[in-house]
């Protein structure tokens, strides 16, 4: 009897959830009633004492009919506009949003997530709870910090332009390689920099420039999005942003170098261009007496791409001297950046983890001290580069000698 009755219950229940009683279901939605985000700023609110979410959804496809399979005349791309909620945490800023707009926000599609300067400087992990938490996020999305601005004002003066910031910011990481200025920056990576009591994190900043035209003699300016420089924290904590070259040498050190370019002069004083096409860097500690101590060894191949000048830089004597030129720059841009991380005891570089994976036990003895060991850190440069070759032609096009090279290398 028991057993029977188990039975018309379950049978009861499954009738149900099949015949479309959804209340049935909890969380169940339908796709017409959900947001699917593309970008989300996180803000301080004005008051200081709350949050401003703001969430762009990606565009989606909309259709008049016709059916065949093909795609409609009356098919087009439409873009919602942004929603924006306020509370007192991301999570009540996000159910406001559902509120007003009778939407749910799906998070597993967001693929970027923006926090506003003034959020970043009071404590961005505050701000990023919420998605590190939620099930629907996936941690291998991009996080970004708006510099000198709001995500919100980002987003907004975005809104008009015929490219979503969603596929604005996605061209940008696409060609990011000819400078690398930044890499990715994912919440998986930022979330384990934000728990390491030794590493301090670092984060992509974005910005808005206005890019001057001239058009029928009148000056128009246009804003464009731009990622070059990166913001530096310590202990969950906006404290500056490292910007162009200065930014590299994050790269430099991690091996993200995909390509960079460095210009240096030739034996009559003209700018040389090579382009970085390999690089490879490697730290080595050691702790002798409890006193650690780093060697920073980098290696690097160029090709020269562009003379401006008439002289012969092709011979061993020339190759060598441009070879130093650009060791030397490369050098001193490492030695000084770090210096400024070591004023403000900011380990960006990860050299705390390099000694805890490499002395483990010895780690241990000195790991309390390291922000000021830190300042005062022994560390060695090992820096060679090689000009690997010059493309397809030597010397100065326009000179008497102009000698074509092998295409085979």
């Amino acid at each position: 009897m028991v057993k029977n009755i188990a039975y018309i219950i379950i049978i009861v229940i499954v009738s149900y959830a099949f015949s479309g009683c959804e209340d049935l279901i909890i969380g169940r939605n339908e796709i017409s009633d959900m947001a699917f985000p593309g970008v989300v700023a996180v803000d301080k609110s004005e008051s200081g004492d709350g949050v401003i979410l703001t969430v762009a959804p990606k565009k989606v496809q909309t259709s008049g009919g016709g059916g065949g399979g093909g795609e409609s005349e009356d098919e087009k791309t439409t873009e919602e506009q942004p929603m924006r909620g306020e509370g007192n945490t991301v999570f009540e800023a996000n159910r406001m949003i559902t509120a007003k707009a009778h939407k749910d926000i799906h998070w597993g599609h967001n693929e970027y997530i923006i926090v506003g300067e003034e959020a970043a400087k009071d404590d961005i992990l505050k701000y990023l709870d919420f998605f590190i938490r939620n099930h629907e996020t996936r941690f291998h999305i991009n996080i970004l910090v708006a510099k000198n601005s709001t995500g919100k004002e980002l987003i907004e003066k975005l809104q008009k332009s015929p490219v979503s910031i969603t596929e604005s910011i996605t061209n940008i990481y696409r060609n990011r390689g000819p400078l690398s200025y930044f890499s990715e920056m994912l919440l998986s990576e930022l979330s384990y920099c934000l728990s390491s009591r030794y590493t301090s994190a670092i984060i992509p900043a974005i910005n808005i420039s206005k890019q001057e035209q001239e058009d029928d003699g009148k000056s128009s300016g246009q804003e464009q999005l731009n990622i070059d420089s990166i913001a530096v924290f310590k202990e969950h904590k906006l404290i500056g942003y490292l910007s162009g070259n200065e930014a590299r040498v994050v790269n430099w050190l991690k091996n993200k170098i995909r390509a960079a370019v460095i210009s240096v002069d030739d034996n009559q004083g003209f700018p040389v261009s090579v382009d970085v096409i390999d690089s490879k860097a490697k730290i080595k500690t050691k702790i002798k007496d409890e006193n650690p101590s780093i060697k920073i060894i980098l290696r690097f191949t160029t090709n020269i791409v562009e003379l401006q000048g008439e002289g012969d830089v092709f011979n061993e004597e020339q190759l060598r001297i441009l070879e130093q030129q650009q060791t030397e720059y490369v050098k001193e841009e490492i030695k000084r950046v770090i210096e400024q991380t070591r004023l403000n005891g900011t380990d960006i570089f990860g050299f705390g983890e390099a000694f805890y994976r490499s002395n483990p036990v010895k780690w241990e003895k000195i790991k309390d001290r390291w922000e000021e060991i830190y300042r005062n850190l022994n560390i060695e440069y090992d820096v060679r580069s090689i000009i690997n070759r010059s493309y397809n032609v030597e010397n100065q096009i326009g000179t008497k000698k102009i000698r074509k090279k092998n295409a085979s290398y």
